[in-house]
């Protein structure tokens, strides 16, 4: 369920418009907004996001960081990565329906996958490399992963990759970041409503950067680990039969146990 302090484009933009003295747009409460005072709120809007999203210095956010199962169907030799992917973060992981999950496939060059296709061009089998390449010859970007060999069945190949990071827009109206982040986004924007009203260091700007320390601060906690497992060795505990593994070692026809 998604939570309701959920931040969306329009929440940003209403908040910058108030700021501002534009009102927030709303024509039954205030005033529509013109068409220039709505292209100056979409420049302070993006702006602020992406002075969160992409941080001085940088910081790299958990909520850019994803993991996406990709079908790798039966006969295929490449597979879509998503639009917004950024670089590879661990290896991919490969499971079929039957076998379950397989160990992890390394990524190569794609000059090494065309060899290996030069060599054995019609092999069919469980993935065991990729490669990551273009798949656009028009100087646009779509990549894909470039596998071999090709598959003999169905396989999952599950990819964790960085995401390319962007603003809202009609089309992605969430903001990033979530509940957690909603407040240092609102500071940013309202700080680059500042500047555009002269200000270049006021209150916001300075909520913004509390604000920002707070969010990665938060931020490390969630990526870093709770625990590494139980620390339990009893390897000095003869009872527990951790030895009776272990055979006896004569030395000079003495038995050592």
């Amino acid at each position: 369920m998604e939570s309701n302090l959920v931040l969306r484009k329009s929440d940003l933009e209403k908040e910058i418009g108030t700021f501002i003295g534009w009102g927030d747009g709303d024509p039954d409460v205030d005033r529509a907004w013109t068409a220039r005072e709505i292209r100056e709120l979409k420049k302070m809007r993006e702006k602020g996001e992406m002075r969160v999203l992409q941080p001085s210095p940088y910081y790299a956010w958990s909520f850019l960081n994803l993991s996406l199962d990709l079908t790798f169907a039966t006969g295929a030799t490449t597979v879509d990565l998503p639009d917004d992917f950024a670089g590879l973060t661990y290896q991919i992981t490969v499971a079929d329906a039957d076998s379950g999950f397989f160990p992890p496939i390394p990524v190569v060059n794609k000059a090494r996958i065309a060899v290996m296709y030069a060599g054995a061009p019609t092999t069919t089998g469980r993935p065991q490399f990729a490669a990551i390449r273009n798949k656009k010859t028009d100087g646009g970007v779509a990549l894909e992963l470039y596998v071999f060999p090709a598959a003999d069945v169905d396989y999952t190949l599950t990819v964790q990759y960085n995401v390319t990071p962007r603003a809202s827009s009609d089309e992605h109206p969430v903001v990033f970041g979530g509940a957690e982040c909603r407040q240092v986004f609102l500071e940013a924007c309202l700080a680059e409503a500042e500047k555009f009203n002269s200000q270049p260091a006021g209150d916001h700007e300075m909520a913004f950067q509390r604000a920002l320390m707070s969010a990665i601060q938060m931020d490390q906690q969630r990526k870093n680990a709770q625990s590494f497992g139980l620390n339990l060795d009893r390897s000095d505990n003869e009872s527990e039969g951790y030895y009776e593994s272990f055979p006896v070692a004569t030395i000079n026809s003495i038995e050592y146990s």
